[in-house]
């Protein structure tokens, strides 16, 4: 069973890195933040069965997951919590800046 996994780059200031999550990991974050903060982010595209082998729905799929975490990363309160920065793979210095308002 091939699974797909989605890529997304980051920066801050002169960091940059990458990250690579499976649709199930968007799910998990998105059910903890609404735990957590009762703040949904802009929604995720909706779950398939069928279908994500197609190049249309991946690209459809990367789309809105990555509207997804630029809502996310655009709020201060869950840009700053450790369920956020632990699943965009956030580097410990940029970490530290992002808690002290810093660019």
């Amino acid at each position: 069973l091939e699974v797909t996994h989605y890529g997304f780059k980051f920066s801050f200031g002169e960091a940059n890195w990458v990250i690579m999550k499976r649709f199930s990991a968007f799910d998990r974050l998105d059910n903890q933040l609404n735990a957590t903060f009762g703040l949904p982010p802009a929604g995720l595209p909706p779950k398939k069965l069928f279908g994500l082998d197609n190049p249309e729905v991946i690209q459809s799929r990367h789309s809105v997951l990555s509207v997804y975490l630029k809502d996310c990363i655009s709020r201060p309160v869950l840009v700053l919590s450790p369920e956020l920065q632990e699943f965009i793979e956030m580097p410990t210095e940029v970490r530290a800046r992002v808690k002290t308002g810093g660019v």
